[in-house]
């Protein structure tokens, strides 16, 4: 009978020494992609169950109103006119609805040093500016093509989307295509050869 390998624990770094940063695996990246998914159903379920008790639970208009700020105050939804609909419908999008609230809660669960990435790579790419497009075919802050833009499922201009929804389609680019995909800043950071 086998022993199963016991889990290597790195040491804390000693004084004076760097850190390292690694990229995380492919397995890391899976797990964190599951761990948005399920984040976010357990979020949009708590905003639908809000509505529908018409924000009676603490708890869960505490949640709604930390995962969608607007979402508490919306009136709950009904199929009828004669009350809550039944669990088994989903709530239609009300009208006030943030069509990038899954960009914002994406980016709100990436790290920081993530984060910081990003804004380097905007503030190379186009100094920072979300909304710019120069008619050189690339457009927002971290400067899509269309094509790749649409690629990870974006729709519209880069440049008309908020800085979260551009970050979150990076983050989809970049499983694609690694720093490859912003080839002249990442290379100038030394990310790429």
């Amino acid at each position: 009978m086998s022993r199963p390998s016991p889990r290597l624990v790195p040491a804390p770094p000693r004084p004076g020494r760097p850190v390292v940063l690694r990229s995380p695996s492919a397995r890391d990246r899976r797990r964190l992609a599951v761990a948005l998914a399920v984040t976010v159903t357990v979020l949009a379920v708590l905003v639908v169950l809000d509505r529908r008790t018409g924000g009676d639970d603490p708890d869960v208009t505490a949640a709604a109103t930390a995962a969608e700020p607007a979402a508490a105050s919306d009136p709950p939804s009904s199929t009828d006119g004669a009350g809550p609909a039944g669990p088994a419908e989903p709530a239609p999008p009300a009208e006030g609805d943030d069509p990038y609230a899954e960009a914002r809660a994406f980016v709100a669960q990436l790290p920081s040093w993530r984060l910081a990435q990003w804004e380097r790579v905007a503030r190379c790419e186009s100094q920072h500016t979300w909304d710019i497009a120069t008619g050189n075919g690339y457009y927002g802050g971290l400067q899509f093509a269309l094509e790749s833009w649409r690629g990870v499922g974006g729709s519209g201009r880069p440049d008309e989307a908020p800085w979260e929804e551009q970050v979150m389609r990076a983050e989809l680019l970049h499983e694609l295509q690694g720093w490859a995909a912003w080839p002249g800043c990442a290379r100038s950071f030394g990310w790429i050869d």
